[in-house]
């Protein structure tokens, strides 16, 4: 047993062999004395297994090195091209920035920024004065505050107007946010109770009526944007919530999770609640999301009567949720690009990406096929395929984007996933989806620029699989 073992060891192929075989694809030079130390891992790795199970292919190993390469060298900053069409990728971090937030961003972060400093006095200024200004200008709030993420924002909000006393919402409306937060594990941390009201499927205005006593603090309504409720349903409005809360001098705070401020009926998707539309159905105290619809940073995005507001800016969970300066920066550079006209919006991705139509998308697929059909061998299928794109960040879950997909057709699955790992493995990352026995390439969530570098990369993995 020790001589077959020993004999296989010695078909191990060298560090030297492997790296020559890794370097003829173009791996970065620099890079190559922390592939040698990879290498010897994962050759050391195998020469403690047992006989059988050590890896003599070549092939397996270059790939099984690459893995290493890539968990050792991972940052979690790292570039990806977003070839997926989920819009909103949470795991890609959800919203891209415009050309606008980014530069904002490197300005904040290229040393010192005026983040709370007065001009005029020479002291101390607000943190949130140029935010308010363009949140109220865009959305037609009162006032406005803004915080690390939207379960801050909620948080805050509870906590800030109805500490001690009890918060009224939906039994439907009882969710879970991303991440196992739940709805009522927070009012419970805010220090509120919580009073069910109605049922699963049905809850009418006088539900709410009937459970308001003299410790009512506020009346709270929560998205359901993670999941769609169809069939024998009901629900009370925004605007009749707002005016029973104000019947009884209690807030009503409407949370919207995604955050949009741009109708999305205008690109073919179904309804959802702009923060301008709760406002306007007479809502005190709104909540949403930065980095979803909103297409900004990652944000909590507080709007609503100036009383309110006003409270919770003095909160102690307002300090402890304070959004950072580069994220700030990066809001405000959104909301430029909403104010720089009835169609700023373009200038955001998120939202062209979901304007984009079938005869756009089929003109970028078409362009991207046409320059990976020149480079890749004769042997390779490239072609199109009509498919769907997704929102994702649970923002209308059940809603599908038409979409013209690239196809890359190979010879076995497993070069197809070979092909999607060594992808995954570029700098920058490519991420697609392998589906129905092809490699896609959606352009939804393509920007032009992002052709020239698809195609180089593509081409180095091809190649590096037919060897």
């Amino acid at each position: 047993m020790g001589d077959l073992k020993n004999s296989r060891l010695r078909q191990l192929p060298s560090v030297n062999r492997i790296t020559s075989l890794i370097a003829e694809s173009g791996f970065p030079a620099e890079r190559l004395s922390v592939l040698k130390k990879c290498i010897q891992v994962v050759l050391d790795r195998e020469r403690s297994r047992e006989t059988d199970a050590i890896i003599l292919c070549e092939r397996e190993i270059v790939l099984t090195v690459l893995k290493e390469f890539a968990n050792q060298s991972r940052s979690p900053v790292m570039p990806v091209i977003n070839a997926t069409g989920v819009v909103l990728h949470t795991g890609l971090g959800r919203a891209s920035l415009s050309q606008r937030a980014q530069d904002a961003v490197a300005i904040a972060a290229n040393g010192n920024s005026a983040v709370e400093y007065d001009f005029e006095s020479g002291g101390r200024g607000d943190r949130q004065l140029e935010t308010r200004r363009r949140l109220v200008t865009v959305t037609g709030a009162e006032s406005s505050f803004v915080v690390n993420n939207n379960a801050a924002a909620v948080l805050l909000a509870v906590a800030g107007l109805s500490a001690g006393k009890e918060v009224i919402i939906s039994r439907s409306e009882l969710i879970e946010i991303g991440g196992s937060f739940r709805i009522p594990d927070i009012i419970q941390l805010s220090g509120a109770r919580l009073v069910e009201v109605g049922s699963t499927n049905r809850t009418r205005l006088n539900d709410y009526r009937r459970a308001i006593t003299d410790n009512t603090g506020m009346i709270l309504r929560c998205h359901a944007s993670n999941f769609r409720m169809e069939g024998y349903t009901e629900e009370a409005s925004s605007k009749d919530l707002a005016a029973l809360a104000s019947e009884h001098d209690i807030p009503f705070v409407d949370d919207l999770g995604s955050g949009s401020v741009v109708p999305m009926e205008q690109f073919g998707l179904g309804s959802i609640t702009t923060f301008q539309q709760s406002l306007k159905a007479g809502a005190h105290v709104v909540t949403g999301s930065g980095d979803k619809l909103f297409g900004g940073p990652q944000c909590g995005i507080i709007l609503g009567a100036t009383q309110y507001i006003d409270r919770l800016g003095h909160h102690p969970f307002a300090r402890a949720s304070r959004i950072d300066k580069l994220s700030l920066a990066a809001l405000n550079g959104t909301l430029d690009d909403y104010l720089s006209g009835s169609m700023g919006w373009k200038n955001i991705p998120t939202l062209r990406y979901l304007s984009r139509n079938r005869d756009e998308l089929k003109a970028l697929a078409e362009d991207l096929r046409n320059q990976l059909s020149v480079c890749i061998n004769d042997g390779i299928e490239v072609n199109l395929m009509d498919s769907l794109s997704e929102i994702g960040a649970g923002s209308l879950p059940k809603e599908k984007l038409e979409t013209v997909c690239i196809t890359v057709r190979l010879a076995s699955n497993e070069m197809l996933m070979d092909l999607a790992l060594r992808l995954r493995n570029c700098r920058p990352a490519i991420i697609g989806r392998i589906s129905e026995g092809v490699f896609l390439l959606d352009p939804r969530t393509l920007e032009l620029s992002d052709f020239p570098i698809i195609v180089a990369k593509m081409v180095d993995a091809i190649e590096m699989l037919a060897r």
